[in-house]
């Protein structure tokens, strides 16, 4: 049993850091949200053109082929 000691130290300090993160987040945490705070952050020029087309099933399909037999040649 004295040889799993470390292990069971090494899981219970990781125990008590993810409980000690979780009661500080739910202190720290701002309590007055604004409309401003809980606003999703994005920055940028709003794109005004029309987004590319997608690309075909087949050009996913040679290139995991190509990815699958590079793999081959490496191990090779």
């Amino acid at each position: 049993m004295g040889q799993y000691l470390p292990i069971v130290a090494m899981i219970v300090l990781a125990a008590l850091f993810a409980a000690l993160s979780f009661v500080a987040s739910s202190l720290l945490q701002p309590r007055r949200p604004t409309e401003a705070k809980v606003a999703p952050y994005e920055c940028g020029i709003v794109d005004q053109t029309d987004p590319p087309e997608r690309f075909p099933v087949r050009f996913f399909l040679i290139a995991l082929i190509f990815i699958v037999f590079d793999i081959g040649i490496i191990f090779f």
